[in-house]
């Protein structure tokens, strides 16, 4: 149901169709507008309160995010600068700082232990040793990922000195090892680099939402091949860092850009990123515990006294009330919020045993708040890939004095819900509503379709749900890791193949330009690639309509699903998806990739006659059918090689 006032306005639309002679379905989705309600529940919280200091998004899978809508010059910048050759984007097209697809800008996937050792270092304002220029071929400067992101002395802490001089570090406040933990196993999977790297391997950092794809009112994807560079999160890594990590010119209203060193940092090195990610979270503990918002006691060792930090690391803080008196956090994450179920359990937690996990929670995290989620994280550990096949727990567990105390790391809905903000704590039920009158939030209808009335309830007082000192019923961290440790060891998952075992008289066209080093060092370096020839990949155009400009965008869809990773011959491979014919025309045509390799001379050896072979890596390649198009002096010869059928590394 809408109401008359919203029938008047811009909304987005699908229709489905069912073909009954051929029992075929299919969806079109008319986005008129580019961020949807969700969208904006989860990234927009009110424009009257202007930018919310230092916020940081997230990059959950089904939100959308901040964005900015392109300018008219923007627009033709874009279309004359996008290329249907190459995989990766240059300056003048995307918005995030570290392009996909640059050879030599690849992330290293890291191990869990190495995670949750840089996370044990981090907290402690530890992580100071050096980086060396060029690490693992990457191109970057040296640096030290403490020096890039110092550490912040968290608000009432009484030991409150950075004196390095200090030899007990851990007498100062910090965030306790499994809270920081449990954002990396929310933001990322404690993943640096993309999902198809395994720990060990380098590839596409993991950034959130790179080409600004849309989603509609209840949090699809309206269309996930769509491209519009200015919607773009640029999230990266590990703890999904967003703020300035834009190119320079190119901010969200109140962002500015990093330096291109500390982008690149926080983009491929996982040590970099978790100790931005720990600024950030502290930050967020000093300006809600100065606004007077402390939880329980107060005291940051506790894990639930973390629940304000985390609500304003993922959707901000506002210290500087509007003309209607509202500041603080907003509404998106109250725990009141009917976006969450009512009747949820912890995040993790058996529905009937305490005592037992459920991790099919993870399969439906929008019913849950971030900030639960994540203290579901510290008390259960995410199940990691350690090596290929290898899982277990990826970090050590916080602890609870008794399983009671546990299964109440979440607060009661109502706790942040009274009549002083607007908000009813009895119209919160299993089928409440942000509509009109059906919510908690008590507030008119909002003045525009960006500032609608749900997302005006906000908080800013201190709450109590437990007694964490005189009755111990918070959450204990464990620190595995002390500063004594080194940086722990690399995997070594899928090594490449650097030498072909073809004659020595071969002619070798790879999938980089001859003379590049492709990201990778130690057992992984394979040094300059040598190549006979020139290989490219070729993409289909898609035109788009701006709807605020009319201008018309040539885009490249096809990129969204190019991936690299280093392994394979020469520690370099690309990657696409294969689609069923049915896919065709739409997205299939749009998603078209070409990989052409040319060989750079004429073979008149052996009456010009020549075997042509293709490597095929030991993973990541699962095609049944290959077809390669073999062009010579007589025409074309297809062969149809399963890729899957031999995933040899030769």
């Amino acid at each position: 149901m809408i109401t008359p006032e919203e029938a008047k306005q811009v909304r987005d639309a699908r229709i489905a169709l069912d073909v009954v002679a051929t029992g075929k379905h299919t969806e079109l989705d008319a986005t008129p507008q580019l961020s949807a309600k969700r969208a904006e529940a989860e990234s927009r919280l009110s424009p009257a309160l202007g930018i919310p200091t230092g916020k940081k998004s997230s990059a959950e899978p089904s939100v959308s995010r901040d964005s900015e809508g392109l300018s008219t010059q923007t627009m033709r910048t874009q279309a004359l600068t996008a290329s249907a050759t190459g995989p990766s984007e240059g300056t003048g097209e995307r918005y995030c700082a570290v392009a996909r697809n640059d050879v030599k800008k690849q992330a290293f996937q890291p191990t869990p232990r190495q995670v949750e050792w840089a996370v044990d270092q981090a907290v402690v304002g530890e992580v100071d040793f050096y980086r060396s220029p060029n690490w693992k071929n990457t191109g970057m400067g040296g640096y030290q990922p403490q020096g890039l992101f110092p550490p912040i002395v968290l608000a009432g802490d009484p030991n409150g000195t950075l004196d390095n001089e200090d030899p007990d570090v851990t007498d100062r406040w910090h965030i306790p090892s499994q809270v920081m933990l449990g954002v990396t196993a929310q933001e990322s999977n404690m993943w640096q680099a993309t999902r198809f790297a395994v720990p060990g391997v380098t590839a596409n950092s993991l950034i959130g939402n790179y080409y600004g794809s849309q989603y509609t009112s209840d949090g699809t994807q309206a269309d996930p091949w769509r491209i519009n560079f200015s919607e773009a999160d640029c999230g990266y890594g590990i703890t999904q860092a967003t703020d300035g990590m834009r190119l320079a010119g190119k901010e969200k209203d109140g962002e500015t850009a990093l330096s291109p060193l500390t982008q690149e940092a926080v983009a491929l090195d996982y040590t970099a990123n978790i100790a931005y990610g720990v600024q950030i979270l502290s930050d967020k503990w000093n300006q809600t515990y100065r606004a007077g918002m402390k939880l329980n006691d107060g005291h940051p060792q506790w894990i639930e006294n973390w629940f304000f930090a985390l609500w304003a690391y993922n959707s901000g803080f506002y210290e500087t009330a509007d003309s209607g008196g509202h500041k603080g956090l907003g509404w998106t994450n109250n725990p009141a919020n009917p976006l969450w179920k009512a009747n949820r359990i912890p995040f993790l937690q058996h529905a009937t045993d305490p005592r037992l996990d459920d991790y099919s929670h993870a399969a439906h995290p929008q019913d849950w708040p971030y900030e639960e989620k994540v203290l579901g994280w510290a008390a259960r550990p995410i199940s990691a890939m350690f090596a290929p096949g290898d899982f277990k727990p990826g970090y050590l567990a916080a602890w609870w004095n008794t399983v009671d105390s546990r299964s109440k790391v979440k607060p009661q809905v109502d706790l942040f819900c009274d009549a002083s903000k607007t908000c009813d704590a009895s119209k919160i039920g299993d089928n409440d509503s942000n509509d009109p009158g059906l919510g908690a939030c008590q507030l008119d209808a909002g003045d525009s379709d960006t500032n609608p009335h749900w997302l005006r309830c906000w908080w800013d007082k201190p709450a109590q749900w437990k007694d964490c000192d005189r009755l111990a019923e918070c959450g204990h961290q464990v620190h595995r890791f002390n500063t004594s440790y080194p940086e722990q060891a690399d995997a070594n998952s899928y090594p490449p193949r650097c030498s072909s075992g073809l004659p020595s008289n071969a002619l070798i066209v790879d999938d980089v330009p001859g003379g590049t080093t492709p990201a990778g060092s130690g057992s992984r370096g394979c040094g300059a690639v040598q190549s006979d020839g020139t290989f490219t990949l070729t993409y289909q155009p898609s035109d788009v309509i701006d709807a605020d400009t009319g201008q018309t965008v040539t885009t490249y869809p096809g990129k969204i699903d190019t991936h690299q990773i280093g392994a394979g011959y020469g520690n370099h491979f690309w990657f696409t998806h294969t689609r069923s014919p049915e896919s065709f025309p739409e997205p299939g045509d749009r998603m078209k990739v070409t990989g052409t390799w040319k060989l750079g001379q004429t073979i008149t050896e052996h009456n010009g006659q020549a075997k042509v072979y293709a490597h095929i890596p030991d993973h990541g390649a699962q095609t049944s059918k290959a077809e390669y198009r073999i062009k010579h002096a007589h025409g074309t010869t297809v062969k149809a090689i399963s890729q899957d059928a031999n995933q040899s590394n030769k």
